[in-house]
């Protein structure tokens, strides 16, 4: 212990004597460390944070796995997760939910909650107890039933956290609840969706409008994900082949609607939740992990720099007795030293990045605001400094270990220096390439979402504001919210500053999807066999309100109602696949979709066709998509779209002045411009360019300083050298020119490397790529003239100073 902490006084001794290396040292650690700590740092919050319930590694989710084509996971209806619930042998509980949308009233000002419809065991199944009351009761799923659980924030916020909550009658939706019980402060369910603030049973879903059907009955309206507690003993490969069973069994029961069904797909929780974020987040780690080996190639060039310097001191050590090992040891203390201040600074640098960062992310990723610093990333960020302290201090330590006393004490430091140009030259250029990788990874992504954000989304985003509202089924039936709706567009379209209004769902860009099957008359098949496509219901203004041009036959029109005879209009895309080479106007097609007065088997005639406008921002082409007049298909409200002549948000508060107008306990929400709309989609690839971004940022710092200071330290030692050649005639261009091939030599073996790196990876970044191939040779090319012309930059300023060496001063040097 005493000659460790010698070795440990003497290092800090030692980098106190030198306060600008030792400055350096710990600044580009910190970039390094401080870069890594970050993206760990979420790497953690989002994929190793265990669920936060009771005995996680238990819950596991259950889809349909849909085996028609490439087998993908699906949801289920809700007749199969009953069925699954009922005759599985694997599970204690098996519950599902659904997003709702409930408007509280009868607390002050008509408030849009987001809440949760769910199985009666929510509780029980993720095992926890609520703070006040109790969960739910399974007789509580009847139809008629109206039970309520309160989030413990809006308890507090709407409820002044008042305990005799319990038990209580509020107005959801204009009926009457029962409050059973308020969750615990954090709880969240779904577990990616804390902005939750209710839940209640699916009984409202066993409630339909007289003559439809409840969803609950409806075996072909996929819209579930089950999440289930396996019973102690069992696996997740047993829990699979059980419901297996049953998916086999209910294909044969059901074949129109389960024939394409006949597997399930059983995975855990933690996986299902992390879903494709897992690859983009692991890729970002690796990034920074390059970023990291780039610095410490930085401070080994600085170490064996040092050592040179510090030789005859190394040579002295070894006359007086020291053994190699003794002095390997001190120079690796030196360096985990160094190591563990810069991975201190690296810490404070990542708590400020984390705080920048973050909010970029938004909700794009899943528990991506609980990153922070705790005890797990600290300890990441200590090992990391340890482990770095070896990399970039075991080859400096071992060439300074193995000092030979004549050599050194006769000749000074200049002819054992020599055999360090080789290590530091190989260091530089395994940064070029290093550099290279990180940037052209960087431009990939840059590029590919250059082409998100200006692509083509087949419609005009620009002055469009759009917002929704609910109607309650209680007091609205399907006529009286198409009289609601028309009288509130006739209000918004006399508003100044408004040039057309309309509705539709889904709204583009907004997030939500309907994929319905169809029967196409001339080509009829069974129900397992039929297509499918998205579909979506909109008023006679939606398109020319959007921007969505007409290519042929006619738009909808107010005389497209109940009564009328039933019409479609497809976009382009929808008209190329199902009708390739024909007139889609005219064509008949029997939709899975009705609406009042129809059958499973009334005809649509197509009247129209319009433009592809992308429902996803994300999509690489426009899916097809087949329109319903809103008259026609009366599921809800349509969302609202107003295109203005002015900015779009100064008209928020007339418009929620027109729907407070018509009724005052109707509140709007998530008002929202179109172009905030698609800067919300493409928030994640935005968060991953930034992020990668900044990481090729500093490695071409990085970079830049390394061959810098190799070229800088040659030149030193080359002085006398270059004195000479002066003095013997060279001119100043021949002595620029010779620095400047040294340099040239190391960067272009770097950008081979690099450029060898960069088409072995392509496959990486696949998947986080639209629009851009990965092997795009303007990319390419781009980012090695970056890197070469960044390299040419950190040399030519030591090449001038050598050009400019007097001769005389390098001779009296000697």
């Amino acid at each position: 212990m005493s000659i460790l902490a010698q070795d440990l006084r003497y290092a800090f001794r030692q980098l106190r004597n030198s306060p600008g290396f030792t400055a350096a040292a710990v600044l580009t650690l910190a970039l390094g460390i401080g870069a890594n700590t970050a993206v760990f740092s979420v790497v953690n919050a989002v994929l190793l944070k265990p669920l936060p319930y009771a005995d996680p590694d238990h819950l596991v989710t259950a889809q349909a796995l849909n085996t028609r084509g490439a087998p993908i996971p699906g949801s289920l209806s809700y007749p199969d997760f009953f069925d699954l619930r009922a005759r599985n042998h694997s599970f204690q509980h098996l519950l599902t939910g659904r997003d709702t949308n409930i408007v509280l009233t009868g607390a002050g000002e008509p408030q849009q909650l987001d809440g949760e419809m769910v199985t009666w065991d929510l509780f029980p199944a993720l095992g926890i107890q609520p703070q006040l009351g109790r969960g739910f009761l399974e007789s509580e799923e009847a139809p008629g039933t109206r039970v309520v659980v309160l989030s413990h924030a809006l308890w507090q916020r709407q409820f002044g956290a008042d305990r005799g909550i319990v038990g209580r009658s509020i107005a959801l939706d204009r009926r009457p609840y029962t409050v059973v019980g308020v969750a615990p402060p954090g709880f969240a369910f779904p577990v990616n969706a804390p902005h939750i603030q209710l839940w209640t049973t699916i009984a409202g879903d066993k409630e339909a409008p007289p003559g439809d059907e409840p969803i609950t009955e409806q075996r072909g309206a996929h819209l579930l994900t089950a999440l289930g507690r396996l019973k102690p003993g069992v696996r997740i490969e047993q829990a699979g082949a059980d419901l297996n069973a049953i998916a086999q069994a209910l294909a044969k029961q059901y074949p129109d609607t389960n024939s394409n069904s006949r597997q399930a797909f059983v995975r855990p929780a933690l996986e299902t939740l992390v879903g494709k974020s897992r690859e983009p987040l692991l890729i970002l780690l690796g990034a920074v992990g390059l970023v990291l080996l780039i610095a410490c190639a930085n401070i080994a060039n600085l170490l064996l720099a040092r050592t040179v310097a510090r030789e005859r001191e190394m040579s002295v050590r070894a006359a007086l007795g020291a053994s190699r090992g003794r002095v390997l040891r001190q120079l690796l203390t030196e360096s985990v030293v160094l190591a563990v201040l810069g991975g201190a600074a690296g810490t404070l640098v990542a708590g400020y990045a984390l705080g920048v960062v973050l909010p970029i992310g938004g909700e794009s990723i899943p528990r991506l605001a609980q990153a922070g610093i705790d005890g797990r990333v600290f300890a990441f960020s200590l090992i990391l400094a340890l482990l770095t302290s070896i990399v970039f201090g075991i080859a400096p330590a071992w060439q300074a270990s193995r000092t030979d006393l004549t050599v050194s004490l006769n000749e000074r430091s200049r002819g054992s220096s020599k055999r360090h140009d080789r290590i530091r030259g190989a260091l530089v250029v395994s940064q070029v390439a290093l550099g290279l990788i990180l940037v052209s990874g960087a431009g990939l992504l840059m590029a590919s979402f250059l082409h998100l954000e200006n692509g083509d989304l087949g419609l005009k985003p620009d002055h469009l504001l759009t917002f929704w509202f609910n109607l309650p089924d209680s007091q609205y039936n399907a006529t009286a919210q198409v009289a609601f709706y028309d009288r509130l567009l006739h209000r918004i379209r006399v508003l100044p500053g408004v040039q057309s209004a309309a509705g539709v769902w889904p709204l583009p860009l907004g997030g939500d999807n309907a994929t319905v099957s169809f029967n196409i008359e001339e080509r009829p098949e069974g129900p397992s066999n039929r297509p499918s496509a998205r579909m979506a219901f909109a008023t006679p203004d939606y398109f020319s309100t959007a921007g969505i041009p007409l290519l042929g036959g006619r738009l909808f029109s107010e005389h497209d109602d109940a009564k009328a005879p039933r019409v479609l209009i497809v976009n382009q895309a929808f008209a190329e696949k199902y009708f390739p080479g024909e007139n889609a106007i005219g064509k008949r097609i029997t939709p899975g979709a009705t609406g009042p007065g129809e059958t499973k088997e009334s005809l649509h005639e197509i009247v129209g066709v319009v433009g592809s406008a992308k429902l996803f921002a994300l999509d690489a082409e426009p899916q097809p998509i087949y329109y319903f007049p809103y008259r026609q298909l009366v599921w809800q409200p349509p969302v609202v779209i107003v295109r203005t002549s002015i900015p779009p948000r100064t008209l928020e508060a007339a418009f929620r002045q027109q729907v407070s107008a018509l009724d005052p306990l109707v509140p709007v929400f998530q008002v929202r411009t179109m172009d905030d709309l698609l800067s919300a989609q493409i928030t994640q690839p935005r968060f991953h360019t930034l992020l990668l971004g900044c990481f090729a940022g500093i490695a071409l710092l990085l970079t830049m300083v390394g061959l810098y200071g190799v070229m800088a330290y040659a030149v030193t030692r080359r002085t006398r050298e270059i004195g000479v050649r002066i003095a013997l005639g060279a001119s100043r261009g021949a002595v620029l020119s010779m620095v400047l091939k040294q340099a040239l030599l190391l960067v272009a073996a770097g950008l081979v490397l690099g450029l060898a790196g960069s088409l072995a990876g392509d496959r990486l970044l696949r998947g986080m790529l639209y629009g851009v191939s990965s092997l795009d040779p303007g990319v390419l090319g781009l980012s090695g003239l970056v890197v070469a012309l960044t390299g040419l930059l950190a040399a030519f300023l030591p090449a001038r100073r050598a050009a400019a060496v007097e001769p005389m001063t390098a001779l009296r040097h000697e």
